[in-house]
């Protein structure tokens, strides 16, 4: 099956815009107000899925149940709704979230939820001080290494790696040669 988005696991505070259709016309339907627009989700493999009716929301702007639409005018048909945290909970790959109206033509909107992505993407990028204790840290200083500032003093055979300001020094690292072999010293 098809999926219309793709969401971390765990994901909090997401929302979707929905493209709803007149059910006469089959053109972008104007003017649903939250509490004519009922929805449910369905997590799959659920025994049962939950219902309720969408609240109002600000445009823009994350409410659990929201339901605004975008512009009668210039995106006919096009609402935000703001995806109840539940339905993005960790557990299981896919969720459905259907909605009914009078005078809409029922949709449905098919969501991954990918623990895949969740893990890759919620890596936070602050640069640790000091020697890397964690795997994060360790990641984020390698690229720090490759795409930061960081400088070779002539004389001491230090390399210092920057902060994103490029003036405190995050990790020192002490580089030997004998005529023979270069060494690399461990950083601190």
């Amino acid at each position: 099956m098809a999926y219309d988005s793709i969401f971390p696991a765990g994901s909090t505070s997401k929302m979707i815009e929905v493209m709803v259709r007149d059910s006469t016309t089959g053109m972008g339907k104007t003017g649903l107000a939250f509490g004519s627009v009922t929805f449910s989700y369905w997590r799959a493999g659920a025994a049962t899925g939950v219902t309720a009716t969408c609240v109002d929301a600000a445009l823009g702007t994350w409410t659990t149940k929201g339901w605004k639409e975008n512009d009668a005018t210039s995106q006919k048909g096009v609402y935000q709704f703001g995806i109840p945290n539940g339905a993005l909970a960790a557990g299981v790959d896919a969720v459905t979230i259907n909605f009914q109206a009078s005078g809409m033509i029922d949709k449905s909107l098919r969501i991954l939820i990918d623990p895949k992505v969740a893990l890759s993407d919620s890596i936070p990028t602050t640069a640790p001080t000091g020697v890397a204790s964690t795997f994060r840290e360790m990641a984020v200083q390698v690229w720090r290494n490759v795409f930061k500032k960081s400088t070779f003093v002539p004389g001491t055979g230090a390399k210092l790696t920057f902060d994103d300001a490029g003036t405190g020094v995050l990790t020192t690292q002490t580089f030997s040669d004998d005529g023979t072999t270069q060494t690399k010293g461990a950083a601190s």
